[in-house]
Protein backbone atom coordinates (compact mmCIF):
# COMPACT_ATOMS: atom_id res chain seq x y z
CA UNK A 1 0.00 0.00 0.00
CA UNK A 2 1.02 3.37 -0.67
CA UNK A 3 1.74 6.50 1.41
CA UNK A 4 -0.80 9.48 -0.42
CA UNK A 5 1.51 12.67 0.61
CA UNK A 6 1.09 16.18 -0.86
CA UNK A 7 3.51 18.47 0.21
CA UNK A 8 2.48 21.41 2.72
CA UNK A 9 4.93 23.97 1.26
CA UNK A 10 7.24 24.63 -1.12
CA UNK A 11 10.23 24.43 0.64
CA UNK A 12 9.95 20.66 1.43
CA UNK A 13 8.78 20.83 5.65
CA UNK A 14 6.01 19.22 6.18
CA UNK A 15 3.31 16.72 4.21
CA UNK A 16 -0.06 16.31 3.99
CA UNK A 17 -1.39 12.30 4.24
CA UNK A 18 -4.58 11.57 2.43
CA UNK A 19 -5.45 8.17 4.34
CA UNK A 20 -7.78 6.61 6.91
CA UNK A 21 -5.52 6.04 9.61
CA UNK A 22 -8.61 4.11 11.53
CA UNK A 23 -8.09 1.56 8.92
CA UNK A 24 -4.49 1.71 7.58
CA UNK A 25 -1.88 2.93 9.93
CA UNK A 26 -0.60 -0.58 10.87
CA UNK A 27 -0.32 -1.38 7.19
CA UNK A 28 1.53 2.09 7.04
CA UNK A 29 3.32 2.33 9.32
CA UNK A 30 6.99 2.06 7.47
CA UNK A 31 5.66 4.79 5.39
CA UNK A 32 4.67 7.12 8.15
CA UNK A 33 7.32 6.76 10.10
CA UNK A 34 10.09 7.50 6.98
CA UNK A 35 7.85 10.65 5.76
CA UNK A 36 7.45 12.16 8.81
CA UNK A 37 11.83 11.54 9.19
CA UNK A 38 11.62 13.17 6.10
CA UNK A 39 9.70 15.97 6.32
CA UNK A 40 9.40 16.48 10.05
CA UNK A 41 5.67 17.22 9.88
CA UNK A 42 2.87 15.62 8.59
CA UNK A 43 -0.90 16.77 8.57
CA UNK A 44 -3.36 14.38 8.34
CA UNK A 45 -6.92 15.90 7.97
CA UNK A 46 -10.39 14.50 8.17
CA UNK A 47 -10.00 11.85 10.96
CA UNK A 48 -12.26 10.13 13.12
CA UNK A 49 -10.10 7.90 16.07
CA UNK A 50 -10.69 6.29 18.55
CA UNK A 51 -8.50 6.69 21.90
CA UNK A 52 -7.00 3.37 20.81
CA UNK A 53 -6.81 4.54 17.09
CA UNK A 54 -4.73 7.08 18.79
CA UNK A 55 -2.64 4.81 20.30
CA UNK A 56 -2.36 2.43 16.86
CA UNK A 57 -0.92 5.59 15.55
CA UNK A 58 0.76 6.42 17.50
CA UNK A 59 3.14 3.70 17.45
CA UNK A 60 3.59 3.46 14.50
CA UNK A 61 6.93 6.22 15.22
CA UNK A 62 8.23 4.32 18.11
CA UNK A 63 7.45 3.35 21.53
CA UNK A 64 4.72 5.44 22.97
CA UNK A 65 5.83 7.70 26.26
CA UNK A 66 3.54 6.85 29.39
CA UNK A 67 4.93 9.03 31.87
CA UNK A 68 2.46 11.42 31.43
CA UNK A 69 0.40 14.04 33.51
CA UNK A 70 -1.84 11.49 35.42
CA UNK A 71 -4.61 14.57 35.96
CA UNK A 72 -5.14 14.71 32.73
CA UNK A 73 -4.59 10.90 31.09
CA UNK A 74 -7.43 9.24 29.19
CA UNK A 75 -7.97 6.66 31.22
CA UNK A 76 -7.55 3.51 30.20
CA UNK A 77 -4.97 4.95 27.64
CA UNK A 78 -1.42 5.78 28.83
CA UNK A 79 0.44 8.18 26.71
CA UNK A 80 -2.65 10.10 25.77
CA UNK A 81 -3.04 13.33 27.40
CA UNK A 82 -6.20 15.91 27.19
CA UNK A 83 -5.37 19.48 26.19
CA UNK A 84 -8.11 21.69 26.50
CA UNK A 85 -9.61 25.04 27.80
CA UNK A 86 -13.04 23.64 28.77
CA UNK A 87 -13.62 23.57 32.45
CA UNK A 88 -16.21 21.57 34.21
CA UNK A 89 -17.16 21.80 37.63
CA UNK A 90 -14.75 24.40 37.99
CA UNK A 91 -11.91 22.41 37.03
CA UNK A 92 -10.11 22.07 33.41
CA UNK A 93 -10.66 19.22 32.13
CA UNK A 94 -7.28 19.14 30.51
CA UNK A 95 -4.18 21.09 30.36
CA UNK A 96 -4.28 24.64 30.13
CA UNK A 97 -1.81 27.24 31.41
CA UNK A 98 -4.35 30.22 31.33
CA UNK A 99 -3.18 32.46 28.56
CA UNK A 100 -4.91 31.27 25.76
CA UNK A 101 -2.31 28.79 24.62
CA UNK A 102 -0.85 31.51 22.59
CA UNK A 103 2.81 30.68 23.16
CA UNK A 104 5.62 28.80 21.91
CA UNK A 105 7.14 25.24 23.18
CA UNK A 106 8.65 22.31 22.40
CA UNK A 107 6.63 19.14 23.85
CA UNK A 108 8.58 17.70 26.56
CA UNK A 109 11.92 19.63 26.12
CA UNK A 110 12.22 19.26 29.76
CA UNK A 111 12.76 15.42 29.74
CA UNK A 112 16.03 14.11 29.44
CA UNK A 113 15.39 11.72 26.86
CA UNK A 114 13.08 13.73 23.96
CA UNK A 115 10.45 12.16 22.57
CA UNK A 116 11.33 11.70 18.54
CA UNK A 117 7.32 12.61 18.04
CA UNK A 118 4.46 14.22 19.27
CA UNK A 119 0.77 13.42 17.90
CA UNK A 120 -2.06 16.18 18.03
CA UNK A 121 -5.55 15.33 17.64
CA UNK A 122 -7.96 18.02 17.56
CA UNK A 123 -11.72 16.86 19.04
CA UNK A 124 -13.11 20.31 19.27
CA UNK A 125 -12.29 23.30 17.33
CA UNK A 126 -13.37 26.93 16.75
CA UNK A 127 -15.42 27.95 13.67
CA UNK A 128 -12.54 30.27 13.15
CA UNK A 129 -9.38 30.75 14.91
CA UNK A 130 -7.70 28.22 17.00
CA UNK A 131 -4.43 27.99 14.48
CA UNK A 132 -1.56 25.81 15.43
CA UNK A 133 1.85 26.83 13.90
CA UNK A 134 4.61 24.69 13.57
CA UNK A 135 8.54 25.47 12.86
CA UNK A 136 11.09 22.95 12.15
CA UNK A 137 14.02 23.48 14.57
CA UNK A 138 16.24 20.71 12.61
CA UNK A 139 16.12 23.14 9.91
CA UNK A 140 16.62 26.07 11.60
CA UNK A 141 20.06 24.72 12.96
CA UNK A 142 21.27 23.97 10.10
CA UNK A 143 20.68 27.09 8.98
CA UNK A 144 22.94 28.38 11.92
CA UNK A 145 26.84 29.83 10.90
CA UNK A 146 29.04 26.96 11.49
CA UNK A 147 30.29 29.41 14.54
CA UNK A 148 26.92 29.50 15.78
CA UNK A 149 26.73 25.69 15.65
CA UNK A 150 29.85 25.16 17.44
CA UNK A 151 28.70 27.61 20.45
CA UNK A 152 25.87 25.68 21.52
CA UNK A 153 27.04 22.42 20.79
CA UNK A 154 26.31 20.32 23.75
CA UNK A 155 23.92 22.60 25.40
CA UNK A 156 20.59 22.00 26.50
CA UNK A 157 17.59 23.70 27.11
CA UNK A 158 16.31 25.24 30.16
CA UNK A 159 12.68 25.76 30.70
CA UNK A 160 10.78 26.77 33.49
CA UNK A 161 10.09 22.93 34.42
CA UNK A 162 14.03 21.99 34.29
CA UNK A 163 15.45 25.10 35.08
CA UNK A 164 15.82 25.24 38.91
CA UNK A 165 18.89 22.93 39.96
CA UNK A 166 19.77 21.35 36.17
CA UNK A 167 20.89 24.45 34.88
CA UNK A 168 22.70 25.55 38.32
CA UNK A 169 24.36 23.03 38.10
CA UNK A 170 25.85 22.98 34.57
CA UNK A 171 29.33 25.10 34.51
CA UNK A 172 28.76 29.10 34.11
CA UNK A 173 29.40 29.08 30.29
CA UNK A 174 27.29 26.33 29.58
CA UNK A 175 24.63 27.38 32.26
CA UNK A 176 25.17 31.37 30.38
CA UNK A 177 23.94 30.18 27.14
CA UNK A 178 21.23 27.85 27.92
CA UNK A 179 19.54 30.18 30.36
CA UNK A 180 15.79 31.25 28.83
CA UNK A 181 16.54 34.45 27.03
CA UNK A 182 20.08 34.24 27.04
CA UNK A 183 20.87 33.54 23.63
CA UNK A 184 19.89 30.11 21.43
CA UNK A 185 19.78 26.56 23.24
CA UNK A 186 20.03 23.27 20.79
CA UNK A 187 19.08 19.51 21.83
CA UNK A 188 19.57 16.36 20.41
CA UNK A 189 16.84 13.74 19.69
CA UNK A 190 16.55 10.74 20.64
CA UNK A 191 14.91 8.09 18.97
CA UNK A 192 11.90 7.23 21.75
CA UNK A 193 7.66 8.93 20.63
CA UNK A 194 4.94 9.73 22.09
Amino acid sequence: MSLPLRPLDERGFGDVVDCNLATQAEDLAPQLARALQQHRLLIVPRQHLTHADLLTVASCFGTVDTSVDRRYAVGGFPGLTVISNIVEDGEHVGIYDGDNEEEWHADNSFKPELTSATMLYSVITPAQGGETRFADSTRAYAGLTTAMQQRIEGCAPCTPLNSSASCRARPAAASRRSRPGAGPTARRSSTRSS
